[in-house]
Order: C-alpha cells, then sequence, then structure tokens
C-alpha cells in the first residue's frame, strides 16, 4: 500500500481509489486503509502526580482571589478575548450529514467514506478554500465543486436514504445543493425515526459517532493547511491520522475533541456565515411532536391515587421509628398524620 506525505504535512495514508470491476464504491479501497498493527502506547497511570506548590490543594482561600468591592471575581470572567462554544447548540445540526453518517452506517465503512471525502477535498483544494464541511459553508460552493466532493458519495444508495432525510429541512443552507445530488429523493417516514436516532446517537459530545465527526473537521482544518501538527507534538500527527488504529484511544479521542473545539472559534472561520443551528432546532420543534417511549402507551392511563395512602404510612411508620429511637414520643399518631 503506498502511502504519500503531501507537502503541506498531511500525510492522509490513503491509497489511489480502487474501483474494482465487482465493486464499483469509489471508497472500497478505503474501508481498511490502516494495515499496520495497533501501536498502542504504554502508559504509566498509576504513577503518583508531583504535588502542586499550593499548600492550600485544590482550595483557593478567599483572600487570594480577586474582589471588585464585595464582589469575587470569577477566574474565567477575568480571561480577555474569551469565546464560549457548544456542541450542541452550534456544531451538531450544521455537521448534520457527516451526524447521520457517523451515526446510521457500519463505522467502518463511515471511516471509510470520510477518509474518501478528505482525499477529493485535497484534490480540489484550489476550488474549496477555507470552506469547512458544514452546511453554512457548503452552500456557498459552486455546483461543480459540491458535486466533484459529494457526488460519488451520495451515489451508494445507503448513503443515498441515509441523507434523504436532508430535504425535509427547508432552512437548510445547501438544500439546494443536496436536493440536486440526492436527485430529490423523498425522506420517508422511516428517514424521520434514523434522524432522530442520529441526533441522540452524537448528542453526547464525546459519543464514538461524534468524535468521529469531530475528527473529520480535524482532517478537514489538516487538508487546507490551518491546522499545523509539528514534530516537537511527538506522535500525535500519526495518531490523529492513523485514527482510530493507531495510539491509546483513552489519550487519542480527548485530543481529538479538544481540538476540534479551536475550529470553531471566529479566527479560524474569518468571513464565514454563522452556522446553521437555531434555525435546524426550531423546525424540529415545529415539525415532530412529543413521542412517548415504553409499551402500552396507547393503554389507558392507569390511576395512581392509592400510592397516596402508601405515602402516607411510609411516612408515618418512618416518623415512629424515629422517635422511638431518640426517646421523643410526644407526638400521637393523628398529629403525625394530619403533618403529611
Amino acid at each position: 500500500m503506498q502511502r504519500e506525505h503531501q507537502t503541506l504535512g498531511l500525510c492522509l495514508l490513503i491509497p489511489h481509489r480502487l474501483i474494482s470491476p465487482e465493486n464499483n464504491t469509489p471508497w472500497q479501497g478505503y474501508l481498511e486503509v490502516l494495515k499496520w498493527p495497533r501501536h498502542i502506547e504504554e502508559r504509566n497511570l498509576t504513577k503518583p502526580k508531583k504535588r502542586s506548590g499550593n499548600r492550600y490543594g485544590m482550595i483557593t482561600p478567599l483572600d487570594h482571589l480577586k474582589r471588585e468591592g464585595k464582589v469575587i471575581s470569577s477566574t474565567f470572567a477575568q480571561l480577555s478575548n474569551l469565546n464560549f462554544s457548544s456542541w450542541v447548540n452550534e456544531t451538531l445540526a450544521d455537521v448534520l450529514w457527516s451526524v447521520l453518517i457517523a451515526s446510521l452506517i457500519e463505522r467502518t465503512k463511515a471511516l471509510g467514506i470520510f477518509r474518501f471525502l478528505i482525499d477529493n477535498y485535497h484534490e480540489i483544494r484550489d476550488r474549496m478554500g477555507t470552506t469547512m464541511l458544514v452546511h453554512s459553508q457548503l452552500a456557498l460552493l459552486s455546483p461543480d465543486a459540491f458535486d466533484d466532493l459529494f457526488g460519488d458519495m451520495v451515489a451508494d444508495p445507503e448513503v443515498g436514504d441515509v441523507l434523504s432525510v436532508l430535504l425535509v429541512f427547508d432552512s437548510l443552507p445547501d438544500r439546494h445543493h443536496w436536493r440536486r445530488v440526492l436527485q430529490a429523493r423523498d425522506p420517508s417516514d422511516v428517514s424521520a425515526n434514523n434522524l432522530a436516532s442520529a441526533v441522540a446517537t452524537c448528542f453526547d459530545h464525546q459519543s464514538q459517532a461524534a468524535t468521529d465527526c469531530r475528527w473529520l473537521r480535524i482532517m478537514t482544518g489538516l487538508a487546507q493547511g490551518k491546522i499545523v501538527i509539528t514534530q516537537e507534538m511527538g506522535g500525535i500527527f500519526d495518531e490523529i491520522v492513523g485514527y482510530p488504529d493507531r495510539g491509546d484511544m483513552r489519550a487519542v479521542r480527548p485530543t481529538i475533541r479538544s481540538m476540534e473545539m479551536m475550529t470553531r472559534g471566529p479566527d479560524f472561520n474569518k468571513g464565514a456565515p454563522p452556522p446553521w443551528a437555531d434555525e435546524f432546532w426550531d423546525e424540529c420543534w415545529k415539525m415532530t411532536s412529543c413521542q412517548v417511549s415504553g409499551e402500552g402507551e396507547h393503554e389507558p392511563k392507569r390511576k395512581y391515587v392509592h400510592i397516596f395512602d402508601q405515602i402516607v404510612d411510609i411516612h408515618k411508620a418512618l416518623t415512629l421509628h424515629f422517635l422511638a429511637q431518640t426517646g421523643r414520643q410526644s407526638l400521637t399518631q393523628d398529629t403525625i398524620v394530619a403533618s403529611v
């Protein structure tokens, strides 16, 4: 297997496109791209940490905190140019296409598709500029650039069916692109259920599927040359590019999540439109109704009035036991019941 080192320091570690006569799926050769044995770093997790010079440990005395009159200022409030970010409220919806793939397609194939896209991205990087693979920025691409990037991917029937649910959102910034490449597939009721399942799977920013989507954002930054990993950073480069088959995942996954956060900042996305987020949640709110989970949801509602009597009995018995143990039995049972 040939591995290429690009001039910008990006080692994609992927072969040239392999299209076999039996299977013309263009990313078939990417599914098991990393064939080398796992090199799990041995880490001495039991090694005791050096004690901090702070003799107070994790507690800071009040007289050591910054005050403004009678108000104690938070340490974070004292930092300048502080930008808060939220995976759920800002990013999840804007990468919905990758959320659907990472959550609903078998993981080995999903990661193979992501690598295939990064290879495509790198080939047409002159036309991509600094465009991130998010809906709000993909909307600005020309039809030819979008089709060159995603056309082969959506030609797969499974991928096309999974992504067809994107068309239910009227506010989707790049809806005109997806409608064209998906050939106006009509999303079904199954697609709506898949959407709910995918969002729930990636809702936790530390979940496996969400981490895979966040890894794709880092790889996009590497392909752009906006993210640079120096030699001084040790084996992080190989671990990121070789994800998830290289390094100790207990360390690699947190590294991916921390690095991905910097791709959301205003400095990283200068001139880019705001992320597609509020409109997504608003449409979901308007289009869907509450779903009652569990068996027997259509059965008549049970009456739980009898539970109140049980609560009173338990409260009375517990109170009498407490009084007996403390030697205070002056309260009558009627008084105890009245106090419930």
